[in-house]
């Protein structure tokens, strides 16, 4: 871990850590100490990492990918089977889903969202749906819905019942419809959060 943070900042163009340090405004010893090994990181920090570095936080974290997760968008599908070996990242393919790399966006899962298939504190990014999407009973969605304090982004199953679009966080008997809500986006990926 320590290794490909050290690698990535490199190939990113910052010969020292504390010219790293001094762009992004770290703090220098939690850096540092991520950087030789004395700590590792989390999926949170791997993913500041990640964007500042313009490479793959799940590469960052478990190194799997190798080479081709050198970039700044996770694996796809094509890249990669559905779940690597160690289990700690899973893709999700959404039928005509072909958003850019700045279209995406990441949320994390919350206690009682996604039990099946996920844990409190993973991390899920989404794609924009394009025209051409087909979304399944069950896909994983974030979903936009209004609130008397603004908009609400969260993670949600759809299903489709005579004609309704149902959201539910996990079970099918549980789905209900959301008048005003829209679906922001189709998940792609899961990243794992890794134990203590």
């Amino acid at each position: 871990m320590h290794n490909r943070l050290r690698r990535a900042r490199l190939l990113a163009g910052f010969a020292t850590a504390k010219a790293a340090i001094a762009r992004f405004g770290w703090k220098p010893s939690t850096y540092r100490a991520h950087e030789n090994g004395q700590n590792s990181f989390r999926p949170a920090e791997a993913f500041i990492y990640a964007r500042a570095f313009k490479v793959s936080p799940t590469w960052l974290l478990v190194g799997d990918y190798g080479e081709h997760a050198m970039h700044e968008d996770a694996p796809t599908t094509d890249d990669v089977s559905a779940h690597d070996p160690h289990g700690d990242a899973t893709h999700f393919a959404v039928t005509g889903s072909c958003a850019t790399r700045e279209d995406q966006f990441d949320l994390t899962v919350d206690a009682d969202t996604l039990t099946d298939v996920a844990h409190s504190g993973d991390i899920v990014r989404f794609s924009p749906l394009t025209e051409h999407a087909v979304l399944s009973d069950g896909a994983i969605v974030a979903i936009e819905q209004p609130t008397p304090y603004g908009v609400d982004l969260c993670i949600r199953r759809v299903f489709f019942r005579d004609g309704l679009t149902l959201f539910t966080p996990n079970n099918v008997a549980q789905a209900k419809p959301l008048p005003h809500a829209r679906i922001a986006g189709a998940a792609t990926w899961l990243l794992r959060r890794l134990a203590n």
